[in-house]
């Protein structure tokens, strides 16, 4: 994609997470092995969500869905489709934009850095660029891949935007608990706010819900 149509394509999230826990901390050396431990693989793709549906439909014709409100790209069925890609856009606003609040970096398409909002801790915030070879983390001071090795969990935004952070997605809530059965931990700042939106939750049903959808997209 990336060749024929100058479109950067990045694995992005828990995929780049493990490898970086397999290789050093883990320190397996056996590339198979350590794919095979993989459970899926999430793409950010360098384009408005627009263009990659147009260049798609262009060459499969059809079964190429138009991508949706918070430019999430799907191509191909994940039930035994011989094509199957699915990824956010990360470059020019898509048709969710009145959602766009200036003063607040999101995932409705700036940057790999804006993006941030959208991931639910630092561990997950790291890009793999695979035409450089290289990792891009987009915390900085590679922050991200230290959390990664140290098992430390942080929101990717600052404070004063951990409202939004939660409010787009508040399966991050019940990731938070997932991850602590991995043996991850986080400060008392972090472990206060999460606790406390959590008691937000309204109903018991919400939260079993919540929760349901939390172990399956991990």
């Amino acid at each position: 994609m990336r060749e024929q149509h100058d479109i950067p394509i990045f694995i992005v999230g828990g995929a780049v997470r493990d490898v970086i826990r397999e290789v050093i901390v883990e320190k397996k050396t056996n590339a198979l092995q350590i794919m095979n431990n993989i459970k899926d693989i999430d793409i950010g793709f360098g384009c408005d969500p627009q263009t990659f549906h147009g260049r798609l439909t262009r060459k499969y014709k059809s079964g190429v869905p138009i991508p949706g409100p918070r430019g999430l790209v799907q191509v191909g069925s994940s039930n035994g489709s011989d094509l199957f890609l699915e990824g956010k856009a990360i470059n020019g606003l898509n048709n969710d934009n009145k959602s766009v609040k200036a003063q607040i970096a999101q995932c409705y398409g700036t940057n790999l850095r804006g993006e941030n909002i959208c991931r639910d801790f630092t561990c997950n915030s790291l890009w793999y660029d695979p035409i450089n070879k290289c990792i891009i983390d987009t915390i900085g001071n590679g922050q991200g891949i230290k959390d990664v090795i140290s098992k430390n969990l942080r929101i990717p935004v600052k404070p004063r935007d951990w409202e939004f952070w939660v409010s787009g997605n508040p399966t991050k809530l019940m990731r938070f608990y997932k991850f602590l059965l991995k043996g991850y931990s986080a400060d008392a700042k972090t472990k206060s706010f999460i606790i406390e939106q959590v008691k937000k939750l309204n109903t018991r049903k919400e939260l079993e819900k919540l929760t349901k959808q939390s172990w399956r997209i991990c």
